[in-house]
């Protein structure tokens, strides 16, 4: 990319704007993840943190759902994720989820972590912090929902591309960057790019278990029309853990 390649964060602070049409694109894939975070979740009025919250439109939407007896909101951009305290008992955190000096005394019944956030950390020694410090923030028997785009998603990509990305992690035998593709948008200022990662569930599945997680289930769900997959072949990737 050229000298238009942002960091994560200064991509967003650009973006917020589209932010509200790239989630209508996605509503049904979105529906479909956060139907299953509803129907997880037995525990009466929890307290949820949403790490990467974006606007927070979403995780606001499911705390109303889940009757939240409280909500944190979690993100590296300030300026995306202001104006999120759209329910009582709710605070903002602008903070790093990658860092190894976080530091939040609070613990959560839910912790969610969406839309591809671990795929905005840039190498894997940062991702497995990241799920450690989602572990930290977790209660004793609380989960932690997580989902990932998948570089082999054919439904997705295509044929072509997922096994272009299929022979490429082959021959490289899965170098760390491997994952890492441009992601552009254009304003009136021009257009500009960040890189993003894309995983795989062998990769997804290295990185939990250095991280100490547990993984209760992985299931899979077409991009496009939110519908439940069958294989990692069809769909992203939504995994559910504990610490």
């Amino acid at each position: 990319m050229n000298n238009n390649c942002l960091k994560s964060e200064e991509f967003y602070r650009r973006f917020r704007e589209k932010f509200p049409d790239y989630q209508k694109v996605h509503k049904k894939f979105f529906d479909a993840i956060d139907s299953v975070i509803l129907e997880d979740s037995q525990k009466i009025s929890p307290t949820i943190i949403d790490v990467g919250c974006g606007n927070g439109v979403r995780s606001s939407a499911l705390a109303k759902k889940l009757n939240a007896s409280a909500i944190d909101y979690m993100d590296n951009c300030e300026t995306i994720v202001q104006g999120n305290h759209q329910i009582a008992n709710s605070s903002i955190h602008i903070l790093d989820i990658s860092s190894n000096r976080l530091t939040l005394k609070k613990k959560f019944d839910i912790v969610l972590c969406l839309n591809n956030v671990l795929g905005h950390i840039p190498n894997n020694q940062q991702k497995v912090q990241a799920l450690k410090n989602l572990g930290k923030f977790s209660n004793n028997g609380g989960l932690i929902f997580l989902d990932v785009n998948n570089r082999y998603n054919i439904a997705n990509y295509g044929l072509g591309l997922s096994l272009k990305n299929i022979v490429l992690d082959f021959l490289a035998i899965f170098k760390e960057d491997m994952g890492d593709f441009p992601l552009f948008s254009k304003d009136e200022a021009g257009s500009y790019g960040t890189i993003v990662h894309l995983f795989t569930k062998r990769e997804m599945m290295i990185l939990i278990k250095k991280s100490g997680l547990k993984i209760e289930s992985i299931k899979y769900f077409n991009y496009q029309n939110g519908k439940k997959a069958l294989t990692q072949w069809g769909g992203q990737i939504l995994f559910v853990l504990k610490k």
